[in-house]
C-alpha cells in the first residue's frame, strides 16, 4: 500500500519537472494574524471537581498560503497552514500538550491536468467534498479529523473554525464533464496502517488522511433546471453510500435534502458491559467502556432551507438525524457510570477510577475532532451578514441544538475589514444544558477571542 503513495509522490515531481513552452504563470494569496483567547471552564461530568479541563489564556500567530500555478502541461494547486500557540495557565489532566504548540500542515497540494477538454485529472493532495449543509452533510464520506491543538484553535475563520484544520488525502482524481452531469472517480491509497493510539490528537498526518484505501465515485446530474441531484458511493474496507440535492425554490429561499447509508458507524457507543462489571465489583480494561456499533446500516438524513433576505442577511435552518446516535438508554447508562466512578474516587481516593473517567473525556475529545455528534436528532441555524463594504461590521452566528435532551453550542463572530488588507475581529462560544446531557457534560463552558491579520 505504501508503495501506491510513494508513485504517487514521484508523479506529482515529475509532472512539475517537465519543461513547458513558455513561462508557467503563477498567483498567490493568504492571510496572516495573531490572535489572543481565553477559555473558561467549569465542574461538569467530564470535568470532576474542575481537575480535567482548566481555564487558559491564550496568545497565537497564525498564516495560510495559498496558490496556483498554471503552465501548458498542468496546473499545481496548494493550500498550506500553519501556527504557533502559546497558552498561559496550569494544565488540567485532560491537556496534555505543554504551553507553546508549533504546528503547520499542507491542506492541499495537487497536479491538475487537462488531457481531454472535458476531462480533468488531479493527482496529489486534495480534499474532496460533498453535501451543502453548512454544519453537517450526510454525503462528506471523506473528511479527516482535525489536527489542532489540545489548548486551543484560531477563530479567524469564525464559526467555520474547523475548516482552519480541513485536510486533504493523498489520492488521485478523473473528473469527466458533459451536457448531462459530471462524473468524478478517486482512488484514495493506504499509506499507513491504522494508528493504535486511542487518541485522535496523536495521530500523525497519514493515519488521519490515508490509513485506509478507498475507492470513490459521484455522479451529478445537469438535466434538471433547478436541482442538481447527486450520488456519491465510497468503496474499500467498508462501504457509504448516499444521495442528495440542492436548488433554488424561488429566488429567495434554498431547499437542501441529503441522505446516506454506511457500512460502519464512526460513533461508538458506551458499553452496558463495563457498567455490569463495575457493579459487581469487578474492573474493566480501558477497551471494555466504548465499542464500534455492531450492526450492517447506518442511515443519516439531513435537510435543510436557507433564506436570504433583502439586505443580504443568510438565514440557514438545519435538521440532523442519525441513527447511529445514542438512545437514552445508552445515554444513561453513561452518566451512571460517571457518577459510579466518581464515588468510587470519593470513598476511595484511588487514581484508577479517575483515569477511567478520563476515557471518557478522551472519547468526547476523539469525536470532536472527527466532526461526529453522539446524539441523533437535531436542530442547526446558521445567521450571516457579511458586509462587503470597507469599515463595516460583519457578523455570524450559529447555532447546534439536540433536541433530545436540550443542550446546546453557540458561536458569534463579529468583524470588521479597516482596509482591502486588514482585518479585525472578536467573537466567543458558550456552551450549555443539563448536568446530564451532551454540552452540559463538557468541562469546557465558553470561550472568547480577538484578533487582527493581514490579507492578500
Amino acid at each position: 500500500m505504501r508503495r501506491s503513495g510513494v508513485l504517487l509522490a514521484w508523479i506529482c515531481l515529475a509532472l512539475l519537472a517537465r519543461p513547458a513552452g513558455a513561462e508557467p504563470s503563477c498567483s498567490l494569496a493568504g492571510f496572516a494574524g495573531s490572535e489572543t483567547g481565553r477559555s473558561a471552564t467549569r465542574e461538569a461530568q467530564l470535568n470532576p471537581e474542575g481537575q480535567f479541563t482548566h481555564a487558559m489564556s491564550s496568545a497565537a500567530a497564525y498564516g495560510e498560503v495559498n496558490g496556483d500555478c498554471a503552465g501548458e502541461a498542468a496546473k499545481l494547486h496548494f493550500n498550506l497552514f500553519g501556527e504557533h500557540l502559546r497558552t498561559f495557565g496550569e494544565s488540567g489532566s485532560a491537556q496534555q500538550s505543554e504551553g507553546n504548540d508549533t504546528r503547520g500542515f499542507v491542506r492541499e497540494a495537487y497536479v491538475s491536468l487537462t488531457p481531454h477538454e472535458s476531462v480533468f485529472i488531479d493527482i496529489g493532495k486534495k480534499d474532496i467534498r460533498n453535501g451543502q449543509f453548512f454544519f453537517v452533510s450526510p454525503l462528506d464520506f471523506l473528511q479527516a479529523p482535525s489536527n489542532y491543538a489540545e489548548r486551543g484553535v484560531i477563530n479567524a475563520l469564525g464559526v467555520s473554525w474547523r475548516d482552519t484544520y480541513r485536510e486533504g488525502a493523498l489520492l488521485a482524481q478523473m473528473s469527466w464533464f458533459n451536457q448531462a452531469g459530471t462524473l468524478e472517480l478517486a482512488v484514495l491509497p493506504q499509506l499507513a496502517n491504522p494508528s493504535h493510539k486511542p487518541r485522535v490528537a496523536e495521530w500523525n498526518t497519514s493515519q488521519r488522511t490515508n490509513s485506509a484505501e478507498r475507492y470513490y465515485l459521484s455522479y451529478t446530474t445537469a438535466v434538471f433546471e433547478d436541482f442538481n441531484p447527486r450520488l456519491v458511493l465510497v468503496g474499500g474496507e467498508s462501504y457509504a453510500f448516499g444521495l442528495g440535492t440542492s436548488g433554488f425554490i424561488n429566488d429567495d429561499w434554498i431547499l437542501s435534502v441529503e441522505w446516506s447509508v454506511n457500512e460502519k458507524s464512526q460513533v461508538r457507543k458506551f458499553d452496558e458491559a463495563a457498567l455490569n462489571k463495575l457493579q459487581a465489583w469487578q474492573l474493566p480494561t480501558a477497551d471494555d467502556f466504548f465499542k464500534e456499533q455492531d450492526r450492517q446500516r447506518f442511515y443519516q438524513f439531513g435537510a435543510g432551507l436557507r433564506y436570504t433576505t433583502d439586505n443580504n442577511t443568510a438565514i440557514s435552518l438545519e435538521y440532523l438525524f442519525q441513527d447511529q446516535g445514542w438512545h437514552q438508554r445508552d445515554w444513561d447508562n453513561y452518566f451512571e457510570t460517571l457518577e459510579l466512578l466518581e464515588g468510587a474516587y470519593q470513598a476511595t481516593s484511588v487514581d484508577l477510577f479517575r483515569d477511567y473517567q478520563l476515557l471518557f473525556a478522551q472519547d468526547a475529545d476523539n469525536m470532536a475532532r472527527r466532526d461526529l455528534l453522539p446524539g441523533r436528532n437535531y436542530l442547526m441555524l446558521h445567521l450571516d451578514d457579511n458586509e462587503a463594504e470597507l469599515r463595516r461590521l460583519s457578523w455570524e452566528s450559529s447555532t447546534i441544538y439536540n433536541i433530545e435532551d436540550r443542550s446546546f453550542a453557540l458561536n458569534l463572530h463579529l468583524s470588521s475589514q479597516l482596509t482591502r488588507n486588514f482585518e479585525v475581529y472578536l467573537g466567543g462560544g458558550y456552551l450549555d444544558g443539563p448536568d446530564n446531557s451532551e454540552f452540559g457534560r463538557l468541562g469546557n463552558s465558553g470561550v472568547g477571542y480577538a484578533g487582527v491579520r493581514a490579507i492578500w
